[in-house]
């Protein structure tokens, strides 16, 4: 269905950037690249990264360390590098950069989903918005993603009209179909079928005057 898609939208997302940071960092644990280099290529790799959105190119991607401080973030340089797990609060007062750290810590597989409210781009009112973060084992970081999900009634509620739609244009079209059959079988009896039958009764009774 539609909210499956896109959380599943969302995690594929997420896991093609974080597999990028994983990859960094393995390149770092084996001496193929130093940790500072590594975790720069890494924070290219989420800072230029984009999926969905307007044109496939709005939706950004972020990394926190497990204890809340900023590494990257493509909207708010300014928080990288400072502490932000009380300073973030979702429109349910919820604290957001907390909650995703307290999710992935209690993750069997280092990937969890968690739900947020804030306001869309220039707007006031604090929606739903999903996020899917994964850890980068070795670093301590989380990379992830939202997705706003305040659209997903208009889209079933448009898919379920779509359908409708259809039904309505495949019913005519069996109606049309029916229609053309009857004038078909009328068109080679002659008349009404009630009437030949009648006819045919009168004929067994002697009458053969009848006229179709």
């Amino acid at each position: 269905d539609t909210l499956a898609s896109r959380r599943e939208l969302l995690k594929t997302a997420v896991q093609s950037v974080a597999n990028q940071v994983i990859a960094l960092q393995q390149q770092a644990a084996s001496g193929k690249l130093t940790v500072e280099a590594a975790q720069a290529a890494a924070k290219d790799a989420v800072r230029g990264a984009r999926y969905g959105g307007k044109d496939g190119r709005t939706e950004y991607f972020y990394a926190w360390t497990l204890e809340t401080v900023g590494v990257i973030h493509p909207v708010k340089p300014e928080w990288t590098g400072q502490t932000m797990g009380d300073k973030i609060v979702d429109g349910k007062g919820r604290k957001t950069v907390k909650d995703m750290a307290a999710a992935l810590k209690a993750s069997p597989n280092g990937q969890a989903f968690v739900d947020t409210n804030f306001p869309r781009p220039g707007g006031k009112e604090a929606v739903p918005k999903l996020q899917f973060l994964m850890e980068v084992p070795g670093w301590g970081w989380m990379i992830g993603s939202g997705l706003y999900m305040d659209d997903i009634n208009e889209l079933v509620w448009r898919a379920a009209m779509q359908e409708v739609a259809v039904g309505v244009v495949v019913l005519l079209v069996i109606g049309v179909l029916g229609l053309a059959i009857a004038r078909s079988v009328l068109g080679q009896l002659g008349g009404e079928p009630r009437v030949v039958i009648d006819a045919m009764q009168a004929v067994s009774r002697g009458d053969l005057g009848q006229h179709l």
